[in-house]
């Protein structure tokens, strides 16, 4: 890049686009020390391939938080509804955890600055 066009660089937005490439599993202890599956999200942007294991989402509590891609069933061995993955899956129109492959998805920063999926339909109240 050359000196012109550093110097008019403007600030740009926070969102990122991206595609997911893969998806990894294992097994990773939760806020209670228990060890449970949770997914992690290939994510390949136009800059850089990001590891994604949480995505912003409408709590129980109607607030939007980045939430952990915990793998929970319900009684019938299937998708808990009402889990993150579950709640992506319906975002981006999957129906199953491989038919997330090569869907394309935006990403936003957590507070601590690792980016997290985007899975509501408002996503300016990320703003």
């Amino acid at each position: 890049m050359d000196k012109e066009n550093i110097l008019n660089l403007k600030v740009g937005g926070k969102k990122q686009i991206g595609v997911i490439q893969d998806i990894e599993t294992g097994i990773v202890p939760d806020k209670h020390g228990a060890d449970l599956p949770k997914l992690t999200l290939i994510v390949k942007t136009e800059t850089n391939v990001f590891n994604v294991d949480e995505a912003f989402v409408y709590t129980k509590d109607d607030e939007v938080k980045p939430q952990g891609f915990w793998i929970k069933l319900d009684s019938d061995g299937q998708l808990n509804a009402a889990s993150t993955l579950a709640k992506t899956l319906k975002y981006l129109e999957a129906d199953t955890i491989n038919d997330l492959i090569g869907k394309n998805v935006e990403l936003y920063p957590k507070p601590n600055g690792y980016l997290a999926l985007i899975a509501i339909d408002e996503s300016e109240k990320l703003e």
